[in-house]
């Protein structure tokens, strides 16, 4: 049996520094301590032997248990429940492959204990619980060591989960599993207060999840967390770190509200893809179900804090992902070899509502928010979301704030609207998409590299899209030549644009390729652009030199109008490279 330390345990950190007045503060307090270590030294003695007997109310107050063949918690022959607590200080040494088996009707209750393996090698199979029993774990526990720290079998009826009050599951390959519930009413299972980490298992291998909802909730939405906006004050939240994947669900109505999830594991051979590695919340699905991240509120309250996770919310296959209000960033540094995150939020394949509105996302290798072949019906909303860097990065990464492309089934289903983005070098890039309506967006980009192009609004081939009163710059003026737009349309006839501001870049508005039968680009205006409007390729004879002057007259389709231009002596304001505008209807 294991009597010293748990080898484990100098992984653990306090959430809180620890001195007199804390210390004193912990004593008056109702409420147990964060950062629970689980030394089983006060233990000490001699194990005594787990053992129960059905349809009887139990409770291990001695110092020391020892578990090693199946603990049924079970009703006698005459239906009388059985019911096991373990009370604060206890510790149980569970032998490798073990479970403790909570039946339907019955409960367990681990009040201030800690469950381990007794083995430094191995693992026990941890505590399956029935549907209809109850689970309740409080008051600074300790699960570790399990292959499953709790499954929770549900089925018709569900397992009922109490978990909070400052716990910690540690080093399990799972912390909880909840595997399908098909029953009638919304599940009351509560998963909060408690922190979820597994920096080294006993076998050597990674932790794979904190927490898996497995088909569970066609009756409303599970809640994992509290509800409340996440505050580092505020000791409610759930805290994951050091695993694969934070949170999964899978074909399941899930909502993620008050979790701290950092620090997650990019690489580790522990049976999942390498992509799917280092994932904050991950929503996977067959058909439509939907995964709430956050809440719409009133910012700056902020529901979810994502740290340091190679992606923060990921989704794919009919999963409709509503996402309000939540932090996701990566650590502030000068070179890329310190780079964490690499998209903020990736959804992609079929699904069919997307929601993505008032998050912070910043710091990041590629995109803030990426999305991919979603050719759902629903209106697909990017609207109220800061994007940005806030160092300036010394390789030639090529962040995009929002990145959307091939969503292609119906028409007016993209609104990206009322995004502020900074220092990002493309904010917004749009492909293939029908009736897309950008607007009132405030787009700060920047140049990484000086022979990288860089753009505000990036649209190729996308019909009959609406680029309305944006703000799209550089932060300071370029020489001729430099390589930065602040809108390019390529290949998007039907255009409107209309009642934009482009400062300090080369080339102010550019249409490139096919963008004629009726567009229009009017009320625009273009400060310090070496070319206010650039036409390039649009139809097919190029004209034998660029056309300077004023573009204000008339409200002609296809041509500039009506536009503001500063100063107006600036190079051209209309600059026609290898076009033929007798082509623009």
């Amino acid at each position: 049996m294991k009597t010293g330390n748990f080898k484990h345990m100098h992984n653990l950190r306090f959430r809180y520094p620890i001195h007199l007045f804390v210390v004193l503060a912990i004593l008056l307090s109702t409420r147990p301590m964060y950062g629970q270590t689980c030394d089983p030294t006060p233990c000490g003695g001699t194990c005594i032997t787990g053992t129960f007997t059905a349809g009887t109310t139990v409770t291990w107050s001695s110092p020391y248990y020892c578990i090693s063949s199946d603990l049924i918690v079970k009703k006698d022959a005459g239906g009388t429940p059985g019911n096991l607590t373990i009370t604060a200080g206890v510790c149980v040494a569970i032998s490798p492959g073990i479970k403790i088996l909570v039946k339907d009707g019955c409960s367990l209750t681990i009040n201030g204990a800690a469950l381990y393996c007794s083995s430094t090698t191995a693992l026990w199979q941890g505590i399956v619980v029935e549907g209809g029993g109850t689970v309740t774990v409080n008051n600074a526990s300790v699960i570790a060591d399990a292959v499953e720290g709790i499954h929770a079998q549900n089925g018709t009826v569900e397992s009922d989960l109490e978990i909070y009050g400052g716990n910690i599951f540690c080093n399990n390959e799972t912390g909880i599993y909840l595997n399908t519930y098909t029953g009638a009413t919304v599940m009351n299972t509560t998963i909060k207060d408690t922190h979820f980490t597994a920096p080294a298992l006993n076998t050597g291998s990674n932790g794979k999840y904190a927490i898996v909802v497995y088909q569970v909730g066609d009756a409303g939405n599970l809640l994992i967390g509290d509800g409340l906006y996440y505050t580092a004050v505020t000791p409610s939240y759930n805290e994951i770190d050091n695993y694969c994947i934070g949170i999964k669900a899978y074909k399941s109505y899930l909502t993620v509200e008050n979790n701290y999830i950092h620090d997650l594991l990019a690489t580790g051979d522990v049976g999942l893809d390498p992509p799917q590695t280092g994932i904050a919340v991950k929503g996977v699905s067959g058909t439509d179900y939907e995964l709430i991240v956050g809440h719409d509120d009133v910012l700056p309250d902020l529901y979810n804090k994502i740290y340091n996770c190679r992606v923060g919310i990921y989704c794919k296959q009919h999963v409709n992902l509503i996402a309000y209000s939540n932090e996701i960033g990566g650590a502030v540094a000068s070179t890329d070899a310190t780079w964490v995150m690499e998209e903020g939020i990736h959804i992609e394949n079929n699904c069919n509502k997307i929601e993505i509105e008032k998050n912070q996302i910043y710091n990041f290798d590629l995109y803030g928010i990426y999305e991919s072949n979603n050719n759902g019906s629903a209106l697909n909303r990017i609207v109220l979301n800061t994007i940005e860097e806030t160092a300036i990065y010394t390789d030639d990464i090529n962040p995009y704030g929002i990145f959307v492309q091939e969503d292609v089934a119906v028409v007016d289903n993209l609104l990206i609207q009322r995004n502020t983005m900074h220092d990002l070098q493309t904010c917004i890039y749009v492909q293939n998409v029908n009736e897309a309506v950008i607007e009132g967006n405030d787009l700060h980009f920047l140049q990484y590299d000086v022979m990288l192009w860089a753009y505000g609004v990036r649209l190729f081939q996308c019909e009959d899209p609406i680029v309305k009163g944006n703000f799209s710059t550089h932060d300071t003026w370029v020489p001729l030549g430099t390589p930065l737009r602040s809108f390019l349309l390529e290949d998007c006839p039907v255009a409107m644009v209309s009642e934009n501001h482009a400062q300090y870049v080369n080339g102010g508005i550019v249409v490139k390729g096919n963008n004629s039968d009726d567009a229009n680009f009017w009320c625009n205006q273009l400060d310090n652009a070496w070319h206010g409007f650039h036409f390039w390729n649009v139809g097919g004879t190029p004209t034998s030199a660029p056309i300077a002057g004023t573009v204000e007259n008339g409200l002609l389709s296809g041509y500039p109008s009506d536009n503001y231009f500063f100063p107006e002596e600036t190079d051209y304001q209309l600059w026609i490279n290898g076009s033929d505008l007798s082509a623009v209807d």
